[in-house]
């Protein structure tokens, strides 16, 4: 079965979840068929239960009940629990709620009156709009009030594709949709969108995580108790590949947007068929979900899982120590919690803090350690072989540190600061020795020796044709283990080199550079020790050897560093090369063309040799994390505006996103396409529409 249940609107639904005090734990129960009064042979999808547990709402596709018959449909069922607990014959609720071809019932609100449903109605509330949301209303009597349109800026727009599914938080601050912006497409993403106002909502924004492996995702539902996000997704766009459930958690708890910590729920609620739409209900022990399997009566069914052990248990609650601070570990140091030497779904940690607890079965004994890379754990048994009752334990964990620190680096050319070619067998002395212990990449001029912290070393690199260069490496501040990254070099003997000189330009004033600012250079992103500045005179020497090419990037603090590359390939030795190198003040207003961008004729997809100078832009955005620019694209006055305008709009564009893929936040940059409108030179001449047609930034905060 497909990972999403199809239907032409495919209006599924996913409920909110009430209760579920802690994650799911292992189980030893299988999914239970909830019977032929909710289940038919049928597709029933969408399980929404009110907070009592006593109602279930849920979809049923293409039945004769439906108010559109049996051919391509979609309506809102229900079942009550009787006096015994069992579920009563399924009803269709009334056509005053199944109002369209395509009807699902989204969620429930705290209180358990106010339901949203799917689509967007007329104002009297009987008649089809478009695709949307709205809420109605339970009364004392049990009636139903006409639906209440609720606005979703852009979503009516944006959501092309042949299914969706959504939910909603019980507080009504969020709704968390799974769609398709391409249309009628099949693979969907998750997006979330925040309240703004009294049945209004914000543009959906897609959710960013751990989710590079799936090809697409349905039945968001997010827990408010134990802030974690649910939802269902494959692997593969094969329409028969396995859906199996997640979960995950977000970054921060305001922040709905990113997501953290994912990971696949146990196999007794993930069986070998098609698995969706899990809804955590009751007190955390139980959830329902929808499934294929085997046990099924129909195209998919609605299936009670329990989710902990009904008998005795043991509640182990602890902490990880870091030996060093006697606090708590720090989490980037990603520790984990094992019982008797193994990863267990039994155990579940806070994720923002080394705070866990474990329900376990009684009657047994276990062992706790704890784990984390390069560090060690001392051990505490639990023994309730003996006990009987529920009982619950605190133990504390504590770390150690390897006494070392990894150092990893490259072996270089000390004066271009490129790595030393694998011929010259370059290597590495500490302490003027050579150290059994040191890992050489054969590969590459790359070394990796872990050496004791608390003193100095001294890093000697050596290769055939260089002199040897020591440099000191200070480990005394370490106290535990560390990576620590540092490149040993080497000097080339009799180097063919080609000095470089000029000044620095700072582009605001079209001068050089104003005195008493320090400037350094980077070649091919690494400090060079070879590069001299008189910065009275913004004059400069570097000294590179011939026969390659080179990026080279100024640094003068809080100034834009424009990328020069450097082509010396065909130098001759001993010669001089005039260059000046430009910078620009970082100050809001200013703007500065991005070179060497080049796109494929009328299009806007970047061509790859223009990933050069975008990387030196990803670098200048690291480096000044709190700059937020405007994107902008430009064109010559060849063709009609408005096509000129779409084309510069596209490209500005790709470069925003390119920028972005790259782990810069979105939120720091607009695209603006201006087209013919702002020419820097005549478009009378061939050279003049080259400079017009271009692609810069200009800074809008700091």
């Amino acid at each position: 079965m497909n990972c999403t249940v199809r239907y032409t609107t495919a209006l599924a639904v996913f409920a909110l979840v009430l209760g579920l005090n802690f994650a799911v734990q292992a189980q030893s129960f299988w999914p239970k068929n909830l019977g032929s009064t909710i289940n038919t042979p049928l597709p029933e999808v969408n399980p929404v239960l009110t907070p009592g547990g006593d109602t279930l709402f849920f979809s049923r596709l293409n039945s004769k009940g439906n108010r559109y018959g049996a051919g391509d449909s979609q309506d809102i069922w229900m079942s009550i629990k009787d006096e015994s607990g069992a579920w009563q014959q399924a009803t269709r609720l009334p056509n005053t709620v199944n109002i369209a071809r395509y009807n699902a019932l989204y969620g429930v609100l705290a209180g358990g009156k106010k339901f949203l449903i799917a689509n967007a109605y007329d104002k009297p509330g009987k008649h089809f709009l478009r695709r949307g949301f709205s809420f109605i209303t339970l009364d004392s009597a049990g009636n139903f009030s006409a639906p209440q349109r609720v606005t979703v800026r852009w979503f009516s727009w944006m959501d092309e594709g042949e299914f969706t599914n959504a939910t909603i938080t019980p507080d009504g601050k969020y709704i968390f949709m799974a769609f398709s912006q391409r249309w009628w497409g099949r693979n969907l993403h998750i997006y979330v969108s925040h309240q703004i106002g009294e049945n209004l909502y914000s543009r959906p924004v897609r959710i960013r995580g751990p989710l590079k492996e799936f090809k697409s995702l349905e039945a968001p539902y997010f827990d408010t108790c134990t802030q974690q996000l649910y939802f269902a997704a494959k692997t593969s766009n094969d329409p028969k590949a396995d859906c199996n459930i997640y979960a995950m958690q977000p970054v921060s708890g305001k922040n709905m947007q990113e997501w953290q910590n994912l990971r696949r729920l146990s196999d007794t609620v993930n069986t070998a068929a098609w698995d969706s739409y899990f809804y955590p209900a009751g007190v955390g022990t139980y959830a329902m979900m929808c499934s294929n399997n085997d046990a099924t009566i129909g195209a998919s069914d609605i299936f009670r899982v329990m989710l902990v052990e009904e008998r005795p248990w043991v509640k182990v609650t602890g902490k990880v120590f870091d030996r060093l601070t006697d606090q708590l570990v720090d989490m980037r140091k990603n520790p984990k919690v094992l019982v008797n030497g193994e990863v267990s779904d039994s155990v579940t940690m806070d994720g923002e803090s080394p705070e866990f607890f474990a329900l376990l079965p009684l009657g047994q004994k276990y062992t706790f350690t704890a784990t984390a890379p390069h560090y060690v754990s001392d051990t505490v048994v639990v023994d309730m072989e003996d006990v009987k009752l529920y009982t619950e334990q605190e133990v504390s964990l504590t770390l150690s540190s390897d006494p070392y620190v990894t150092v990893r680096g490259n072996i270089l050319n000390s004066l271009a600061l490129t790595p030393i070619s694998k011929t010259q067998n370059p290597s590495i002395l500490i302490d003027g020795k050579e150290d059994p212990n040191v890992k050489l990449d054969p590969s590459q001029p790359r070394y990796e020796v872990n050496l004791p912290f608390g003193r100095k070393y001294q890093i000697t690199g050596r290769a055939t044709g260089y002199d040897p260069v020591t440099t000191e490496l200070d480990l005394t501040a370490y106290r535990e283990w560390a990576e620590v990254d540092f490149d040993a070099k080497a000097k080339p003997q009799n180097a063919n080199m080609v000095t470089l000189t000029g000044k620095v330009i700072n582009t605001k004033t079209g001068s050089p550079l104003e005195p008493g600012i320090p400037v350094r250079m980077r070649v091919n992103k690494v400090f060079s020790d070879n590069f001299k500045y008189n910065d009275k005179t913004a004059e400069y020497t570097l000294m590179l050897p011939a026969g390659a090419d080179y990026d080279l990037v100024p640094s003068a603090q809080n100034f834009y560093n424009k990328l020069e590359v450097v082509n010396l390939t065909n130098a001759k030795p001993r010669t001089t090369v005039q260059r000046n190198f430009f910078v620009t003040p970082l100050e809001v207003g200013q703007s500065v063309d991005i070179e060497n961008i080049f796109f494929e004729t009328g299009k806007s997809k970047l061509k790859p040799e223009s990933y050069r100078s975008l990387n030196a832009l990803v670098d200048f955005f690291n480096e000044y994390p709190n700059v937020k620019v405007e994107v902008g694209g430009h064109t010559d006055n060849v063709g009609s505006a408005a096509l000129n305008k779409r084309l510069s709009q596209a490209r500005a564009q790709s470069v925003a996103d390119y920028i972005i893929e790259q782990g810069i936040g979105k939120e720091r940059f607009q695209a603006k396409g201006w087209g013919m409108d702002k020419p820097k030179a005549s478009n009378k001449t061939k050279k003049g529409r080259a400079q017009n047609r271009r692609v810069d930034f200009t800074i809008m905060g700091i």
